[in-house]
């Protein structure tokens, strides 16, 4: 039984993966792409943007695990066997890391932190009022969306939580659809994207997304690009309607 290590361009996370599959059972073999000596002795593997068609060399692969959050590069891979589970990684360091980001970028926008800097730069003194209400839209409510809405709610936000199944942490109200989706979208000061990136999420930030937001509201993609349609371009949308895109 083998598990094959394949994430061309990190190298070190690889090797340092094989070392810990290694310690964890003396009698597994892990190999590290692309010197993989057993093709049919490879049962798993954990890939990170593998190269088109290579997890269809191992006849005897039984599962597809992705060295992060997003398993696109595998749902988009039709050379995968019939059969192969495929599963994600998230832990703990990635889930606290995401929310502290999020939290970190709305502070910021809501605070005016940015423009302040800005002001010390040229030593002005000016003081601005912030809102103390503000509305938050999280896209998705799995485990990273999940965590960063209850830190938001947490630290005295008003959240609202959109996903397929409506689910939401505790304090946070879920929704669900688009038509909720589209009628939120006006109320929302910030609108943060942890969708993973499927055929039903890809380009859901549409022009008519963008027309239905709040003027001067933040929009903090923090999953895949794609999620974005990029007409019109976000400098367009910032100039016209003072929302600021991230």
């Amino acid at each position: 039984m083998g598990i094959a290590i394949v994430m061309p361009g990190r190298d070190q996370d690889a090797a340092r993966l094989r070392v810990a599959l290694q310690q964890l059972a003396a009698d597994l073999e892990a190999w590290v792409w692309p010197e993989i000596p057993d093709a049919e002795g490879v049962v798993s593997a954990v890939t990170w943007k593998h190269p088109a068609g290579e997890l269809g060399r191992f006849p005897r692969l039984r599962a597809a695990i992705s060295f992060g959050a997003g398993v696109e590069h595998l749902l988009e891979d039709p050379t995968i066997p019939a059969g192969v589970s495929i599963a994600r990684t998230v832990d703990p360091g990635l889930v606290r890391d995401m929310a502290e980001f999020v939290d970190g970028r709305v502070i910021e926008h809501r605070r005016g932190f940015r423009e302040a800097a800005a002001d010390q730069g040229t030593s002005t003194w000016n003081p601005r009022r912030y809102p103390r209400d503000w509305r938050v839209l999280v896209l998705g409510a799995g485990r990273l969306g999940g965590a960063s809405a209850e830190a938001l709610h947490r630290i005295g936000h008003r959240v609202t939580a959109w996903s397929r199944s409506g689910g939401a942490p505790a304090g946070v109200r879920g929704i669900t659809g688009r038509e909720a989706l589209m009628c939120e979208l006006p109320e929302a000061d910030a609108v943060i994207c942890l969708l993973p990136l499927t055929e039903a999420t890809r380009g859901l930030i549409d022009a008519e997304f963008l027309a239905r937001m709040k003027p001067g509201s933040l929009l903090l993609n923090a999953g895949r690009g794609a999620h974005l349609v990029c007409s019109p371009p976000p400098a367009t949308l910032n100039s016209k309607r003072g929302t600021r895109p991230l």
